[in-house]
This record gives structure tokens, sequence and C-alpha cells, in this order.
């Protein structure tokens, strides 16, 4: 019989629970030893093939006296106290530079706690938990300071805010004695999950590395942190204990991982006021009063929410739609561009039927880069003079990528809105968003020609390659996607 047979695990089982009260009452040292060896002697009566009571007869016939039981037969993890080792000192200089003053830290299974000194000595709040009453006993005698108290994993009540969480001997599952039993990888999760703390510290003897892996592992699917170091390192245990008992938990290997900043929002109020002030927005049902960018909003959330890789924005009076889509690009931080096409044309100088409510803005270059620089969109954002006609022909010379978020906001009438949206509509990805401005806008306003409205409603809604609808809010923002299994926000695209 062995540990893997069917009929081992329910009487295992029975066996760990029986053993995890080891470590739950607070007994004596005199007591722990005789309910240690009670227990062996029974369980060696029902699993005499057990490997764990083999492992206990064989340190027990040898043992010319009772500190040559495993870990010196005191306390099983006596090892570990912070005075019958360098392990403190050691975990300090490679863990200490991470811990910041005056901050929460969350110390998962806390065992002896040998980091709660120095922690505590950088004035932090530190919260730890442990199955092992005795071990919670130590803690709280030796750091009143910090709150220590005795849960599993069932039990624990995470904390609401951790900065730094540390999991240090990180268990396999069962210890090779019996003592324990438990699965701290899924607590660790929750705690992660929940907290997103700045820095998890893993932690575990090389031998038993196996919850460990899996901890990491799980870490890293996140796609939230990143590996500072990982390090294997040994201590020393004092001369009492048995150093043969413990060598091999005495080897171990240590991961620290940073979370990710996360790029700036760049909608501020200093950014908001900004926007007013140098590009004046108008018809975006926009409000100076409460700095409402209005429409701006609904472009910014659309940049954030599709994260494309390459972005198309035609026509912008003074770039506030590109801007705005831009600065959501940028908070992306994925690499993507966008490309402003515009011809620079000026109501005044080229006439409103040609020039569409531009003022020439895009012409003078020194001002274009002042634009740019202000909002520090530079490597997101690219300005094009060209008629959207020439560009399309540059589109498909350099073969440039699909278009993942594409804003039409050029020739406002029907001939010219329906030139872009079925030249440009043949670059958008399967699952692309298409925004138009103006679609509230009936065709007689005004002294400008206005089809943006018409060609959305007799048009693409009739058309079964696309869903469209319009924002209800003059003058309008239409959102239309192209028919297609849409990618997934923020992955990688072909």
């Amino acid at each position: 019989m062995n540990d893997s047979s069917s009929s081992w695990r329910p009487k295992a089982w029975i066996g760990n629970s029986v053993r995890s009260l080891y470590h739950r009452l607070p007994l004596s040292p005199a007591v722990r030893d005789r309910a240690r060896d009670v227990f062996y002697t029974g369980y060696g009566r029902v699993f005499p093939e057990s490997p764990l009571y083999r492992d206990y007869v064989r340190y027990k016939e040898n043992a010319s006296q009772v500190d040559d039981l495993p870990f010196g037969g005191a306390y099983a993890w006596d090892y570990l106290k912070p005075e019958n080792n360098d392990r403190s000192a050691i975990l300090e200089s490679i863990i200490g530079p991470y811990i910041e003053e005056k901050k929460s830290v969350f110390d998962i299974c806390c065992g002896f706690s040998p980091l709660a000194r120095y922690i505590l000595g950088k004035q932090c709040d530190l919260v730890g938990f442990d199955i092992s009453a005795e071990a919670i006993a130590y803690c709280q005698q030796s750091y009143p300071r910090g709150t220590f108290y005795v849960a599993d994993d069932a039990t624990v009540v995470i904390p609401r805010h951790v900065d730094a969480l540390i999991h240090l001997g990180i268990a396999p599952g069962t210890d090779r004695w019996g003592l324990e039993s438990r699965t701290e990888v899924g607590t660790s999760m929750r705690a992660i999950r929940q907290t997103r703390p700045r820095i998890v510290v893993l932690e575990s003897a090389v031998e038993f590395e196996g919850g460990y892996k899996k901890l990491k592992a799980l870490v890293e699917k996140l796609d939230t942190y990143n590996l500072e170091k990982e390090v294997p390192y040994e201590f020393l245990a004092s001369s009492s204990i048995n150093q043969a008992g413990a060598s091999q938990a005495r080897r171990r290997k240590l991961a620290i991982y940073r979370r990710r900043s996360l790029p700036c929002f760049s909608l501020s109020e200093d950014m908001l006021a900004s926007v007013f002030a140098e590009m004046a927005p108008g018809f975006q049902a926009e409000s100076f009063s409460d700095l409402n960018l209005g429409f701006g909003f609904l472009y910014y959330a659309m940049g954030r929410i599709v994260r494309p890789k390459f972005s198309i924005v035609l026509g912008s009076e003074r770039g506030f739609s590109a801007i705005c889509i831009a600065l959501a690009m940028r908070d992306n931080g994925n690499g993507g561009k966008l490309i402003l096409v515009d011809a620079g044309y000026d109501d005044k100088t080229d006439g409103p039927s040609r020039g569409h409510g531009g003022i020439g803005f895009w012409r003078d270059r020194d001002q274009v880069g002042r634009l740019l620089d202000r909002f520090n969109v530079r490597d997101v954002m690219e300005v094009r003079v060209l008629r959207t006609s020439e560009f399309a022909a540059l589109y498909a010379k350099q073969k440039m990528p699909p278009v993942e978020l594409l804003m039409i906001d050029a020739d406002h009438s029907f001939e010219g809105f329906r030139y872009d949206f079925e030249t440009y509509s043949h670059f958008l990805r399967s699952g692309g968003l298409i925004l138009c401005h103006d679609t509230e806008v009936e065709e007689g306003y005004g002294s400008r020609p206005f089809g943006v409205s018409r060609y959305l409603k007799e048009v693409i809604q009739q058309n079964p390659e696309y869903e469209a609808v319009s924002l209800p809010v003059w003058p309008g923002v239409g959102i239309v996607r192209k028919r297609g299994r849409a990618p997934k926000a923020g992955t990688e695209r072909p």
C-alpha cells in the first residue's frame, strides 16, 4: 500500500485532519511531544506501510536521544524561530528594499514571521495569520505591535488594503512528517486579486516547491506583475536544532514581483481645461463651465475600450476628436498609432463647400507641433495634410495595417461622406468601429451641406454588413460596427 492508492486517500484525510489539530491547539512542549508519539503509534497500527510512519520509525530507531528526532524532537518548526537561525537577516537583505515605510503588509501563513521586527521597525501595519496556535502565540508575544491570529484558508479575513503581500514557506500540501495539511495557494491568489498589492513575495523550500511554482504561474497569468528577482538562498540553523532533519527545508527559493504601474489617466482637471483652452471645441455637446468634454469623453472611452493598435481620424477643425482618442491610446500603453488626415482647408479662403468648417489649422507645421507637444501625444499621433482620397491611395501603396477605430468628420455632404465611408470601411478590420460626427444634423441646417444623417439612415443602417446607432444628442455621433468577430480588447493582433 502507498500514499497514492485509492484506499489510502480517505484514511489519510482523517489522519491529516487529526494532525492539523497539532498546530491549532496551544499545547505545552511536553504535551506536544507526548501527543506526537501517541499519534504516530496509533497511526502506525492502522497504516504500518505508510511512508509517513516509516519515516517516523526510522528516525525514532536511529535516535540515541530525543534531539535526534526530526527537527530535534522539539516543536517541529523550532528551527524556523528567528533566534534559531540567520534567515531573518538574509530576508531583510533581499526583501527589505521593497518594503516602504508606513505601508500595510499582509503575512500569509506567517509562522514565526521572520520579517516582523524589520517591518514593524518601518512603522508598517503588519497583519499575519497561521494555522499554528503555537506560532501565533510566539508572534503575539514577540511582536505586540503587529496583528496576528489563528486562521486557515477558510477562516482568514483578507485586509481591504495591502501594499506588500508576503508568503514565506509555501507548503506543498502535506509535509513528510504529516504535521500539517493545508492548501495555501488559493488564499494568496484571493488576496492578490482582491487587494492588488504593489509587492508580492513568494518563498518555498526548494525540495517542496510545488505550491510555490503553482502560485508563481498564477501570478504571472494575471499579466499585472513583473518578476523583479528570483534568488535561491540557504540559511543556517542553530547547533541546538537537528541540522540533518532541517537541511532540506533550509534550502530556499524566493521570488519578488512588483505590480506594473498603470498608465496615467490623462483626463485630469488641468488636462480638461487645456483641451478647452487650446482647441475651443464646438458642436460636441460640451460645456466649459463644468469642463464637460461632451462627445470628447465618448471618443476617449472608445479609444480605451477598443484599445486600437492603429486608428485613423478623417478631418478635425483643431484636433479635438483626434487628441481625445490619442490621449486614450497613450494611456493604453500598447504602442498604438493614430493618423489624423486633414486637407488643411479654410472656409474663409477655400469657401464653405470645400473647407467644411476648416480653419486652415493644419497648414502651420509649427502650430501642429506645439499642439502635439502640449498634449504629449507626438509618439502616438501623426498628422497628414492630405485630402482623404490622397491618403487612401497612400494607405494602399504603403500597405498600412487594418484600422480598428475610424473617425469620420471631414466632408459632411452626402456624396463626400459616402466616399469616405465606402473607401475607408474597406480598411477597417472585421469587428472594428467607425465614429461619425453630425449624425443628428439634417441636410437643411446652415450654409454647409449635411448628408451624414441621411446616409446613415438610408444606407448604413440598411446594410446587413454593419450595425449602426446614432447618439440622439445634437449634433449627434454615430457608432458603426463592421460585422464580424471582434478581437478581444487589449490582446495582440496580427
